[in-house]
């Protein structure tokens, strides 16, 4: 970021651009609340805002907040606390540095696994002190981007300041059907609507985790075939299996399947009997959840 101290590495900070497939509701039904009363607040002198968004990787906590400073006319930067924890400067320093720009060009930061900083207690009692103390050369909107909601209350309270926090929890199955329908026929073209349902039914992914495994789909439709490059579903399920393997991967060795239903050797009735087993599990949700069983 221009005129940011040279000593930071560019990794750890940057400007947060948002460009999704996403809107804004389909990440969070609760954002035109959360968009209205920023925009209410924030034209306030004087009112400073830490808000703190929780939820599992990928579920959208970081382009939310883009979405918000975009529509505030904000510029947004981002801080990817981890990583700034494993520089030799001083956190004090970081931060005298990051909020210093921010204000400069009356910007947000969003500060990613603020974990590392809620959860330290020299660095809590330094960013509290800045809440509490110094409050005049603090931005005015500031996102603590958590997994978990105990790191965002673990952050010393000051009166001056409004704290508030949203979670962003896995998507339900039907909503893991729409988002794979739309974002599959945005990127991709038609798409079949039981072929949704049953990706939503086996993988229980968040949208970034959807649009991920979309993503790694049609570039291995396109290293297969660059003249035809059509994703199919077999690309389809092995991008998911590498979406939702990729930490299990170096715990485990993957067996690959080698029997199929033609290969059982079992009576008509056991054989009928696993089919619906396994037609159970298929529409679970749509028997529990839709039809309301």
């Amino acid at each position: 970021v221009e005129g940011m101290d040279e000593r930071l590495p560019y990794s750890a900070v940057s400007k947060l651009e948002t460009d999704s497939e996403l809107s804004a509701t389909d990440i969070h039904y609760e954002y035109p609340r959360i968009q209205k009363f920023l925009q209410q607040y924030t034209a306030k002198p004087g009112c400073r805002f830490v808000v703190g968004f929780n939820g599992p990787e990928g579920s959208g906590k970081r382009s939310l907040a883009g979405m918000l400073c975009r529509d505030l006319g904000k510029i947004l930067l981002q801080v990817d606390a981890r990583l700034l924890s494993a520089t030799s400067i001083p956190f004090e320093d970081v931060l005298a540095v990051l909020l210093r720009e921010c204000v400069l060009c009356e910007g947000a930061i969003c500060i990613d696994n603020a974990e590392e900083i809620l959860l330290d207690p020299s660095k809590n009692r330094i960013l509290s002190g800045y809440l509490s103390d110094k409050i005049r050369i603090i931005p005015e909107l500031i996102f603590l981007i958590t997994e978990k909601s105990a790191s965002f209350y673990s952050l010393v309270r000051c009166d001056s300041v409004f704290y508030g926090e949203l979670a962003f929890p896995l998507p339900d199955e039907g909503k893991r059907k729409e988002l794979w329908k739309k974002l599959a026929n945005t990127t991709i073209g038609e798409f079949d609507a039981d072929d949704c349902l049953a990706l939503a039914s086996k993988f229980r992914f968040t949208p970034g985790q959807i649009l991920a495994a979309i993503t790694a789909a049609q570039q291995s439709a396109i290293w297969r075939s660059s003249e035809n490059g059509n994703v199919n579903t077999i690309d389809l399920y092995a991008a998911c299996r590498g979406v939702s393997n990729s930490q299990l991967a170096s715990l485990s060795r993957k067996i690959e399947p080698k029997y199929y239903w033609t290969d059982m050797v079992l009576p008509d009735d056991t054989i009928e009997g696993l089919h619906d087993f396994c037609s159970h599990a298929k529409y679970r949700s749509v028997v529990y959840g839709k039809w309301g069983f």
